[in-house]
């Protein structure tokens, strides 16, 4: 029998029964709410009461970097006798490893740069000088980049020889003191996110948008609870270890799984996790 006279067969509650089938079997709508919030970045170690002081150790090997400034620990006296913190600001061994020549331009005006593979030691460590503990570092070995273009080969060989590594050493010195700043300093960013709810009548997409409120609410408070995340967070992780990519008619399919991720990512940034 040709499918196409099936509909002759059927008598037309059944064919319509039929379409019905053929559809996703979740009714389902996703509605995204952007939400402005601040974000409370907390020091990547908190610094107890019990530390008042601190003092900077430098260590640039044999290159004469200066610091626009020395490095600030909100809340902490800056010294240079006895100190309860001891802070170390590395900046040392750079160098180029390798230099990659290539050029630009046209015949006629070619252009020339290095792509440049360098080296460096560079980072801080916090230490507890009564303990002698480490309370928090970071540590950065090089990378690459390329230099600027110049019209002859000769330009641009004088250029990373006599003023690439002295500037680098500045912008290396400038990187350690940013990175000091964000990890041990307490910050406030304004952040726009997305929420997602999920409309249907299934008890699932119920407990998803449930969940979804008492993030909301927490985005509005100056400084949420963050431990209250806990049981949104395995919630909603629970739901996503059920997704099925494949199945447009699953009841967790990909747009409620896609879903989830976006909502798991903010209640990861708001739990620093």
């Amino acid at each position: 029998m040709k499918p196409s006279l099936l509909s002759r067969f059927i008598p037309g509650a059944l064919l319509g029964s039929a379409l019905l089938l053929s559809q996703p079997l979740y009714a389902q709508k996703i509605i995204d709410t952007k939400t402005l919030f601040t974000f409370h970045k907390s020091p990547k170690a908190e610094l107890a009461s019990r530390y008042k002081t601190y003092k900077v150790e430098y260590d640039f090997g044999k290159r004469p970097l200066t610091p626009e400034q020395a490095p600030l620990l909100k809340g902490l006296e800056r010294t240079e006798g006895s100190a309860d913190l001891l802070l170390k600001v590395k900046v040392r061994s750079f160098y180029i490893a390798k230099r990659n020549l290539l050029q630009a331009g046209s015949k006629e005006a070619p252009t020339f740069h290095y792509t440049i593979t360098y080296r460096a030691n560079c980072g801080y460590e916090l230490i507890d000088l009564k303990n002698n503990t480490l309370l928090a570092s970071h540590r950065s070995y090089g990378d690459y980049e390329d230099t600027p273009d110049f019209k002859s080969v000769g330009a641009l060989n004088d250029y990373v020889d006599n003023t690439y590594l002295p500037k680098k050493g500045d912008y290396l010195l400038r990187g350690v003191l940013r990175r000091i700043d964000y990890d041990l300093n307490p910050h406030d960013f304004p952040i726009e996110v997305v929420v997602n709810t999920v409309e249907g009548g299934i008890p699932a997409y119920g407990e998803i948008s449930k969940n979804v409120a008492v993030l909301s609410a927490m985005l509005t408070q100056p400084r949420p609870d963050k431990q209250q995340l806990a049981p949104v967070i395995a919630t909603w992780e629970k739901y996503l270890l059920s997704a099925n990519w494949n199945d447009k008619k699953s009841e967790i399919n990909k747009p409620v799984a896609n879903a989830l991720i976006e909502n798991l990512c903010v209640a990861y940034l708001l739990t620093e996790d």
